[in-house]
């Protein structure tokens, strides 16, 4: 599912999306192998992410219900009031 409306861009490009005001992008849904290979212990990958430096990466979930962005294994945190913001902003929960 898409949370944010594209700019011009294919599903295969999440770096066309537009930006919202949360400064972060999020697609739930498959897509995030193209940025990971390797995801951290009891985490679950739910979407692309596009962060407020606009670079992409593998959203995930950690146990305790935190997000990170995962690229190539790099593990990098991010907030979860603007995560949640951008999901909610598109109707889900």
């Amino acid at each position: 599912m898409i949370i944010m409306i594209w700019n011009q861009g294919t599903e295969n490009d999440p770096t066309m999306f537009a930006r919202p005001r949360s400064h972060i992008i999020v697609n739930l849904g498959g897509g995030w192998r193209r940025y990971t290979d390797i995801l951290p212990k009891n985490t679950k990958p739910i979407g692309v992410i596009v962060n407020g430096h606009g670079v992409p990466g593998a959203l995930v979930q950690t146990p305790r219900g935190g997000y990170v962005q995962v690229n190539s294994g790099v593990v990098s945190s991010l907030s979860h009031r603007k995560v949640r913001q951008a999901i909610r902003a598109a109707g889900c929960s």
